[in-house]
């Protein structure tokens, strides 16, 4: 895609927000002004829908286990115990860490 046909993407979210509004209010008649105002003041605070979330994924190159650091002498021997993600349900630690670099 190139730079003249990009797509804003809060652009897009924003035009998706207030269609689900109309969609959603065409529903309901409200009759009573106090209960408008508050109905009105939800949407206004897009209480319904969650805010524009952008992330990036750098590509991240593998730096070795924890147990490859420990080894090298780059970190502390305790570390090789401790830093496992989660554990098996009967209690032993899962599996060791491994940490990213950036490329």
């Amino acid at each position: 895609m190139n730079a003249g046909n990009a797509m804003d993407v809060f652009d897009f979210r924003d035009r998706q927000v207030d269609e689900y509004a109309r969609f959603t209010r065409s529903f309901v008649k409200i009759r009573s002004a106090d209960v408008e105002a508050h109905v009105d003041a939800e949407y206004a605070a897009e209480r319904f829908w969650p805010a524009p979330m952008v992330q990036l994924n750098p590509a991240f190159v593998s730096g070795g286990d924890i147990g490859k650091f420990v080894a090298e002498g780059l970190l502390h021997p305790e570390c090789e115990r401790i830093l496992h993600a989660g554990q098996s349900a009967d209690g032993a630690p899962g599996a060791m860490l491994t940490l990213d670099r950036h490329p």
